[in-house]
């Protein structure tokens, strides 16, 4: 009787275990909670991208100068002109997928940016979502990027490296902060006019030292992609309002390791997500960041 009860167990669970194009399942989107208590009554439509701001209230933007009453503020379209520079380069010269077009993004056809009083510069969400605001009215479901209502675009790069986030996410599971800040903030370097600070390291590379850092990571993405192609800007220069171009450099130093990386942590994600028989939109994030997967990153940087 045991050994029935075993092999219908085990028939069972292979029955439901996930072949390799379930491991990236679309996403279905969820009930934001993070604008309840908020009121962005006007948008801006730039692109891809719905930017949700106001002239009222805490959230008011820091600066409203505007050229003309038909316009947003000038700070509103900067930050537009950021967020789509960006985009742009991140697919045509570094060759990577937009978010909306990933598999597991599949079903969302928006990205909302919101503008609001943050402690912190700028986030972003790996789960899609419809926000509701405090006087009931909602927003399409999309991706979601949050900005501060002080950032001033021009001074950082804060839409360019949240929006890499969402790129990071489309890709893979992974959400430990030396791969996800680090990365971002070494993806803003054509955007500013200084480097981020490498140290010489050769392979096999030692990632370990970094597994506590965030930020601060980027020594580690900028010192191994030295090893890497060069990257030309081609996407045109746009100017901000004050005159200063989006880009502050035409190459990218080392920017062919973006790609090959990203695409081999999507490889492993798959195989993972097998693995647990669990596909990628079931983890949660207490899961997307196992310690033990900081060594799983690792040996991905190591194997290209």
């Amino acid at each position: 009787m045991r050994k029935i009860i075993f092999i219908l167990f085990f028939l069972s669970a292979k029955a439901f275990s996930i072949s390799s194009s379930d491991a990236f399942l679309p996403i279905n989107c969820i009930k934001g909670q993070q604008l309840s208590t908020h009121l962005l009554d006007k948008h801006y439509q730039s692109g891809p991208f719905t930017i949700y701001y106001t002239l009222e209230g805490e959230d008011k933007l820091s600066n409203v100068t505007s050229s003309s009453q038909k316009f947003p503020p000038l700070r509103v379209l900067d930050i537009a002109k950021q967020l789509n520079a960006a985009n742009d380069f991140y697919q045509h010269d570094v060759h990577l997928t937009f978010p909306l077009n990933q598999v597991l993004y599949k079903k969302i056809t928006h990205i909302n940016v919101f503008i609001i009083a943050l402690k912190l510069k700028g986030s972003a969400f790996d789960k899609p979502a419809f926000e509701i605001f405090s006087d009931g009215s909602t927003t399409p479901c999309g991706l979601r990027i949050m900005i501060s209502n002080k950032l001033d675009p021009t001074r950082k790069q804060t839409p360019a490296h949240e929006l890499f986030h969402l790129y990071q996410y489309g890709y893979s599971i992974f959400k430990q902060q030396w791969y996800i800040e680090g990365m971002a903030r070494f993806m803003e370097t054509t955007f500013k006019d200084d480097e981020n600070t490498r140290v010489e390291i050769n392979a096999p590379f030692m990632c370990y030292p970094w597994y506590s850092q965030s930020y601060k990571a980027a020594i580690f993405w900028q010192s191994i992609a030295h090893h890497y192609n060069d990257i030309r800007v081609t996407v045109p220069q746009i100017y901000y309002s004050n005159k200063e171009p989006v880009f502050k450099k035409k190459v990218f130093t080392g920017g062919g390791m973006v790609m090959a990386l990203l695409n081999g942590l999507k490889v492993k994600s798959q195989e993972m997500a097998i693995d647990d028989n669990r596909p990628i939109r079931n983890w949660t994030s207490v899961q997307r960041r196992r310690p033990q997967d900081n060594d799983t990153i690792c040996r991905v940087v190591n194997g290209l």
